[in-house]
């Protein structure tokens, strides 16, 4: 398997596979699962068929005041924190809508638990209107097959 972050991601990856397949894949009604390419995302990160990961997406609605140099900072502080934590895998940023991956929730659990992460969380409410914060497994079934599975919180 290998650890894709922003900073690393070759450019022939950028604008392919990794890209949202829907224009609304930030809508709160949509199902993050049927929004992205899953199983060329799983590929490309060589996530082997069976294996499955932990999956977290943070979707947000901002607050007409929010900053968004404070929430840049905040976000490549925590990006950092978590390229340096152990299980990532991946995170992809996006207008409304991140996601991130990772070996296992307990990494994903211990991750956001860092001074940075929590300093993030912490403006949270400052800054967006609505958010929700998306808990599953995704695992890859088959070449061209996910399933998605509800993490118990």
């Amino acid at each position: 398997m290998v650890m894709v972050t922003p900073h690393e991601m070759s450019v022939s990856a950028v604008g392919t596979v990794f890209d949202p397949i829907r224009p609304d894949y930030a809508d709160f009604s949509i199902d993050v699962g049927d929004s992205f390419n899953w199983p060329g995302i799983l590929s490309n990160l060589e996530i082997k068929i069976g294996k499955q990961v932990a999956f977290y997406a943070f979707r947000s609605e901002l607050k007409p005041d929010a900053d968004p140099a404070v929430l840049a900072a905040l976000d490549e502080k925590a990006l950092i924190a978590a390229e340096n934590a152990n299980g990532f895998i991946y995170y992809q940023p996006l207008n409304r809508l991140s996601f991130c991956l990772w070996e296992s929730t307990l990494d994903a659990k211990v991750a956001t638990s860092s001074p940075e992460h929590r300093e993030a969380a912490k403006y949270v409410d400052k800054a967006y209107k609505r958010w929700e914060l998306v808990r599953r497994m995704v695992a890859r079934t088959a070449v061209n097959q996910v399933e998605f599975t509800e993490v118990v919180k």
